[in-house]
């Protein structure tokens, strides 16, 4: 028995005299094979290859009490970028970072070794910010109005650094997140 059409689909596939070059832009269940794009690629044109790229760079924090850092490199910078290897490498050391963390112990010092959490939630936006730096730059890259020494620009050290003296929005993201962590500053309870 045959619904609608699908008879003819069935005999089509079955037929041995049947094309067997590339699907592109051919029909299957009333859509068109790979979206309206499809309807534009020639079938006799190069293959395309499939990339994968992740734009996210790689992050590392580095520190001169962890070894991963010496004391000349990144001193009182927030970070630096590495274009050629996407990696960013963050400055755990700078003021900017430990004097959040510092505050946030002193406003949970009724909590036994809050330090650790409050340090790992102060790098996690910190670390947003710095990576949405960098994605940005990286989205103007290829335009007439951004050549890449004006994109490299945006995220050498000082931009960098500039990135995340804003601290506004992370202040008040990171006290959510202690507030559901470690309990709210108010009542002391963690947030269900």
């Amino acid at each position: 028995m045959c619904l609608a059409g699908a008879c003819r689909r069935t005999a089509a596939r079955e037929r041995p005299d049947r094309e067997a070059g590339p699907q592109v832009g051919r029909r299957r269940h009333g859509r068109a094979r790979g979206g309206v794009y499809a309807l534009f690629v020639s079938e006799h044109g190069d293959a395309g290859e499939e990339v994968r790229a992740d734009p996210d760079p790689k992050v590392y924090w580095i520190s001169v009490e962890t070894g991963t850092r010496s004391r000349d490199e990144l001193e009182d910078r927030a970070a630096k970028y590495l274009a050629g290897q996407n990696v960013l490498q963050i400055n755990a050391d700078f003021r900017v970072f430990t004097d959040m963390v510092n505050r946030w112990e002193k406003k949970y010092v009724h909590v036994s070794d809050a330090r650790e959490t409050i340090t790992q939630v102060v790098h996690e936006w910190f670390e947003q910010a710095l990576i949405e730096t960098v994605l940005g730059a990286q989205a103007l890259q290829g335009s007439s109005q951004w050549d890449l020494s004006d994109v490299a620009k945006l995220w050498d050290e000082e931009s960098l650094t500039a990135a995340v003296l804003r601290r506004y929005h992370i202040d008040v993201n990171v006290k959510r997140s202690l507030g559901m962590k470690l309990g709210t500053l108010k009542t002391g309870k963690i947030a269900a």
